[in-house]
């Protein structure tokens, strides 16, 4: 199992930097690959990543606040759902 946090830190620390002095990766170059990435570890978080995960953003969840975007981003790269169950895809029963 792969805990999430790490990914969460990454992600905040190469695309809302404290400071932005500097940049030390090309953000638009890596973030196809850290993205893509991300959506294959998901599925090897804990079982417990989506309660966590959902307990750390749901907070920031205000509507008509620009925060949520962000925490939007964070929930669609870091819950471990897919997605296309959702949109008309195969069943997992099928």
């Amino acid at each position: 199992m792969l805990p999430w946090q790490p990914f969460h830190r990454i992600i905040e620390q190469v695309y809302f930097p404290a400071e932005r002095t500097h940049v030390w990766v090309d953000v638009a170059k890596h973030s196809t690959n850290l993205f893509a990435f991300l959506k294959c570890a998901r599925r090897y978080f804990a079982d417990a990543a989506t309660e966590e995960i959902l307990d750390e953003f749901r907070p920031s969840l205000v509507p008509f606040q620009e925060s949520v975007y962000k925490t939007q981003g964070y929930l669609v790269r870091l819950l471990p759902v897919d997605v296309s169950l959702f949109l008309g895809g195969d069943s997992p029963s099928a």
